[in-house]
């Protein structure tokens, strides 16, 4: 069964890496391989590849009628930088002018929000069998590894409000690293 479906929220914890090696499409999630049957919705970073920019965030969806949409955002990453990336889809607004998908971004190392919103173009995801994978997409040769490294991934049914998000409060991250770091000096010291 699809872990997606009518309306969720999808927000990931990452660092993004520019490997020369990679491909051309950088799967974060994925319940989605080449537009079949079979699939339901992923969210990657694009190099290139189906006419968006090189480090756009975008995602990919299939409707219950078979329709496919990649969906470039307009958002480009920066390599080398960290990120909270959330993604909110609703099909109740199919068919109307108001957002129904929407990317909230915050560059964890610049501090800068980005959004970017558009009417959701299906009002229910393809729900199938197919795994759910996160950082890479399918099995087999064509696997298509992110670039860098996921800390942290949570779906949550239905749209949340900013408010419910996993957004990193400014000031926190620094206060735990500096925790971190503490506790493993005095463990050194005993």
């Amino acid at each position: 069964m699809s872990v997606f479906s009518k309306s969720f929220t999808v927000e990931a914890l990452l660092h993004y890496a520019d490997d020369p090696d990679a491909h051309d499409v950088n799967y974060i999630i994925s319940q989605y391989h080449r537009g079949g049957d079979d699939d339901s919705f992923a969210m990657a970073v694009a190099r290139g590849w189906g006419g968006m920019d090189t480090h756009e965030l975008y995602y990919q969806a299939r409707s219950t009628t078979g329709s496919n949409i990649n969906a470039g955002s307009g958002i480009l990453l920066t390599p080398g930088h960290d990120y909270y990336i959330a993604f909110s889809y609703d099909g109740d607004m199919t068919g109307t002018d108001d957002v129904g998908a929407w990317f909230r971004v915050k560059d964890l190392t610049t501090g800068d929000w980005m959004e970017s919103a558009a009417p959701a173009p299906f009002s229910e995801l393809n729900t199938p069998e197919r795994r759910f994978y996160i950082g890479h997409r399918g099995t087999g040769t064509d696997i298509r590894h992110f670039s860098g490294y996921i800390d942290e991934v949570r779906i949550s049914a239905g749209v949340l409000p900013f408010a419910a998000l996993l957004v990193p409060e400014p000031g926190s991250a620094g206060l735990l690293l500096f925790g971190a770091i503490g506790a493993l000096l005095w463990r050194r010291r005993r």
